[in-house]
């Protein structure tokens, strides 16, 4: 039974100054690239983000909550040849005010790079605001609260074309387990139409399924199934004056459908 659907444009004008030009979002601090940076056979990474976010606005789209504190990503990464490398670490979640840490999760990747720019994930996925798929499909705040993502993924990237899909398994069952089965799948795909040095025409295809059921779990919870996709259209024209660094125009379609089982 399909118990909703919806369809809206977003259309927005951009202009970003030189002085916030690298402030407007954070998700370049955690980018994971194709090209390995080591050459070296073993090396440590460190990712950690300390936050302070506060959503108290008083009105009716948001509850009013804080976020407070960090989180701590350590890994060690093995290069065993040129396309194979793995990964071991851990990620450490902690609130201010609680008491111990509140998620602590064991991270392991599998990493085989098909090619020159392409590279398939198994494992711990590089995850949220690597995806680029803007906050309406995936909500930004995920990088503050859920930043771990299990299971497959494949990479492809170019001067030209930017590619990610994933499947991440958020929720595995057994027989008779009390609780469903929770899969997301997504799809980001960034297209340079054209791009040089002054301005750059890109065209954004991507969705998201977020499923929700299981056939051997013994939960009560409704099957369910919700899609969303976006088309987009962005053109970013470069100025570099004194107060302007660029201007950005995009226009956004999304698509959004519920559909769900009543067991």
């Amino acid at each position: 039974m399909i118990v909703g659907v919806k369809r809206f444009i977003l259309c927005v004008v951009f202009v970003n100054s030189i002085t916030i030009a690298y402030s407007q979002s954070f998700n370049f601090f955690f980018e994971d690239t194709v090209k390995s940076e080591h050459k070296s056979k073993l090396s440590l990474k460190i990712d950690n983000l300390n936050f302070l976010k506060n959503n108290e606005y008083f009105n009716s789209f948001v509850q009013g909550y804080t976020l407070i504190g960090y989180w701590l990503k350590p890994q060690v990464i093995y290069n065993i040849s040129p396309r194979l490398s793995f990964n071991v670490g851990f990620h450490a979640q902690k609130y201010s005010g609680v008491k111990g840490f509140s998620e602590f999760k064991p991270l392991l990747s599998l990493i085989y790079k098909t090619g020159k720019n392409a590279k398939l994930v198994f494992g711990t996925l590089s995850p949220t605001l690597n995806h680029n798929m803007g906050d309406y499909l995936v909500a930004e705040e995920l990088v503050l609260t859920d930043n771990i993502e299990s299971g497959l993924q494949f990479i492809y990237k170019t001067n030209r074309i930017y590619s990610d899909t994933w499947l991440d398994w958020k929720q595995f069952i057994f027989k008779n387990s009390p609780y469903p089965e929770i899969i997301f799948f997504g799809s980001s795909n960034i297209f340079s139409l054209i791009k040089n040095k002054n301005s750059e025409f890109n065209l954004f295809l991507g969705g998201t399924v977020s499923h929700v059921g299981g056939q051997i779990d013994a939960s009560e919870v409704r099957v369910e199934t919700i899609m969303n996709s976006k088309t987009g259209l962005s053109y970013k024209y470069i100025i570099k004056s004194k107060l302007i660094n660029s201007v950005k125009i995009f226009g956004d379609y999304y698509t959004a459908l519920n559909q769900g089982v009543i067991n």
